[in-house]
């Protein structure tokens, strides 16, 4: 559940109000019938491009979910000064249970949006194909932004506050078991040689920018797969899903007017066949990738 409120200016400076949000998590992590409420507060960012609010307030807008008057732009929502400690902006009753990121299905008039919400799986793609536009040279993943959520509570706050955000059980070694990573986060040298524990060498070491180059590869050239050629995968499915073309042509004349569990039969081999290339040409664009790095450390 997402709340959104407009509050007013805390320093009572005479500037003006901030957005903040509340998202209400229900359920432990993995556990659908174990309800553990935990609201989690944000508040407006100066860069909006890291502002969290700034996303959902635009798709609130867009997609006309907000209940009070009809706004069309974002910009009254950053001028108000409001006399109270704080106002929420209600949502319309039609927008109050459907998943906030949704998935889009294809329609005569392009896409659009169903009620149904976007998985892990659909996350992590998108999280890949953004590690590798902003070249990283390990690709994001789901692990990875809560990992890093971890760490952050970790080192700031208490174990119990650690527990409530991450949603373990409370004094569980789930932390301990699935977040800490082979690096040991402390330079003992330093410690020793009376330094002290602060280097500024572990925020260096320890972020994934260390690994960062814009020119790596994003994609493998036609030309680069004509040239290694199929895989022996590829090469089987191929001959798999010719045969079965040959056998429904001579059934039905053309093997797009197969019907019931032949035209099945066909769909999921030519299915096969497309993740085994796709499997192919990630295989090849990680290999690349790895040759890039190495390279390009060589030649600086």
């Amino acid at each position: 559940d997402v709340t959104f409120w407009i509050l007013r200016d805390p320093e009572q400076s005479g500037g003006r109000d901030r957005l903040a949000m509340q998202i209400l998590f229900r359920f432990h992590k993995g556990h659908q019938i174990k309800r553990v409420p935990t609201t989690f507060l944000f508040v407006e960012e100066k860069l909006p491009i890291i502002c969290p609010i700034s996303h959902i307030l635009a798709k609130a807008l867009a997609e006309g979910a907000i209940a009070i008057g009809e706004p069309n732009d974002a910009a009254s929502f950053f001028a108000t000064r409001i006399n109270r400690p704080g106002i929420k902006i209600r949502w319309k009753e039609e927008s109050l249970h459907k998943p906030l990121f949704r998935k889009s299905a294809k329609t005569l008039q392009g896409y659009d949006k169903i009620d149904e919400p976007l998985t892990q799986s659909i996350f992590n793609d998108h999280s890949q194909r953004l590690g590798k536009e902003v070249g990283l040279e390990e690709l994001l993943q789901n692990y990875c932004y809560r990992r890093g959520f971890a760490e952050t509570v970790d080192r700031h706050y208490r174990q119990s506050v650690r527990d409530q955000t991450l949603r373990h059980q409370p004094r569980s070694d789930t932390y301990q078991m699935a977040y800490h990573n082979s690096r040991v986060n402390a330079v003992v040298q330093d410690a020793f040689l009376g330094r002290g524990t602060s280097s500024p060498y572990l925020a260096v070491m320890n972020h994934m920018s260390i690994r960062r180059n814009e020119k790596a590869p994003k994609i493998v050239p036609s030309e680069v797969m004509d040239m290694i050629g199929p895989s022996k995968l590829v090469r089987r499915l191929a001959a798999e899903l010719g045969n079965i073309r040959d056998l429904l042509g001579v059934k039905y004349g053309k093997p797009t007017l197969a019907i019931g569990d032949d035209l099945l039969q066909l769909k999921q081999k030519e299915n096969e066949l497309r993740a085994a290339k796709q499997s192919q040409c990630r295989k090849v664009l990680q290999h690349m990738r790895a040759e890039f790095f190495q390279m390009s450390d060589d030649d600086q």
